[in-house]
């Protein structure tokens, strides 16, 4: 997971054209072979960004492959299962 650090619109984003970002969060380091559940602490940053949001925009994250590319969608079914949670 990469903090993203430039404003970004989901109509117009495309993998070439993604905006700039912070690379890793808590990177998995093993392959996946199949629809597992992920999560990453990102309270630290989330804290960063609503005590001082002038210095520290909220521009969201990216979740990547280790490659960086030839990523897939999970479908439909689990992505309903594994969807981001709020435990906090």
């Amino acid at each position: 997971m990469a903090q993203i650090t430039a404003d970004w619109k989901p109509a117009g984003v495309t993998w070439n054209s993604r905006p700039a970002s912070i690379c890793c969060t808590d990177a998995v380091s093993s392959p996946l072979s199949s629809p597992t559940l992920l999560s990453w602490n990102v309270q630290s940053l989330v804290q960063q960004w609503v005590g001082d949001p002038a210095h520290n925009p909220n521009y969201g994250f990216l979740i990547q492959g280790t490659s960086g590319s030839g990523n897939r969608a999970p479908s439909a079914a689990a992505w309903k299962a594994l969807r981001p949670l709020n435990d906090h």
